[in-house]
């Protein structure tokens, strides 16, 4: 009678030990999940991503490896057990190494559900990675504000109602960018920006050259040295455009009746109907604009 007794009360005492520890069942499902793993990853070479609702934060450090935290997070829009499945069924696919490594987030269980509104409890996917400073970054981002600092190579970037941080670029930068802002600082090398009813666009220290396209988006450039032929269009957006007190500069422009030149001294300009033309210190490098309903300011202060 004891032994049983004592059998009974050792198991109870480990049922008891089992549900105060905190363990879940082998099924449950978690609000959010953690994905962590680094990668071999030669300076140089080319890292991908491709990601949807979230935020996406890269920077560089002096390890040849990339480092990839992930952590995916139940949206908040629907009903909760979707949510919570959706989470379950999202991950991070990570390929390659050394030479190229590509990251995602792969959403393919989450579609194959066979609801057509799956995007609705599609979970945020929370990105922070950390790669060597040169490299080839490619990324395509959709609804994840996004952070880059410290690279060089070429970065081509594509996003869609995303916003963008960039500090301390170097190199072939390619940014398209929809209803989204741009904020920048310390870019240089060939920079080409499309921009597409964005928000707001702020760039401080552009060096290089600038192939800039402003489609219904208004932009501010502070610290501008263009050192190569360089090309703005602008099509409904105000651009206020400041050059280093040292830069040399030859303008032509094709200024529309529904848009405005105002250029301050020490810019030279001339006009004949909508062709103006100037030099700003004597001349220099060529900058070719077009402007169509809006109003661009040049100047040096």
């Amino acid at each position: 009678m004891t032994n049983q007794f004592d059998a009974r009360l050792v198991v109870s005492l480990v049922i008891i030990s089992i549900g105060l520890s905190g363990w879940a069942p082998v099924n449950a499902q978690s609000p959010a999940k953690t994905f962590e793993q680094s990668v071999e990853f030669a300076a140089g070479s080319r890292l991908a991503l491709e990601t949807g609702r979230g935020s996406v934060k890269i920077t560089s450090w002096g390890n040849e490896t990339v480092e990839i935290t992930a952590r995916i997070e139940m949206s908040d829009d629907g009903d909760s057990a979707r949510r919570l499945d959706a989470v379950a069924r999202t991950t991070v696919e990570v390929r390659g190494s050394r030479r190229s490594v590509r990251i995602r987030s792969n959403y393919a269980e989450l579609r194959a559900g066979g609801d057509d509104d799956w995007w609705r409890a599609q979970p945020f996917v929370h990105y922070e990675i950390r790669a060597p400073r040169q490299l080839d970054l490619d990324l395509v981002i959709d609804r994840a504000d996004t952070t880059l600092e410290g690279f060089e190579g070429r970065l081509i970037m594509e996003l869609d109602r995303s916003d963008l941080a960039a500090r301390g670029l170097t190199g072939t930068i390619t940014v398209a960018l929809i209803r989204g802002a741009l904020v920048g600082h310390d870019l240089s090398g060939s920079i080409a920006l499309v921009l597409d009813r964005g928000e707001r666009t702020t760039l401080d220290g552009v060096s290089g050259s600038l192939d800039l396209d402003l489609i219904r988006t208004s932009a501010a450039l502070r610290q501008v040295d263009i050192r190569d032929d360089s090309r703005i269009k602008i099509d409904r957006g105000d651009l206020d455009l400041q050059f280093v007190d040292e830069q040399t500069l030859t303008l032509v422009a094709d200024i529309a009746r529904r848009a405005e030149l105002v250029s301050d001294p020490p810019f030279t300009v001339q006009s004949s109907d909508q062709r103006v033309s100037g030099t700003l210190n004597g001349g220099g490098p060529t900058l070719r604009l077009e402007a169509d309903r809006g109003q661009v300011r040049l100047r040096t202060r």
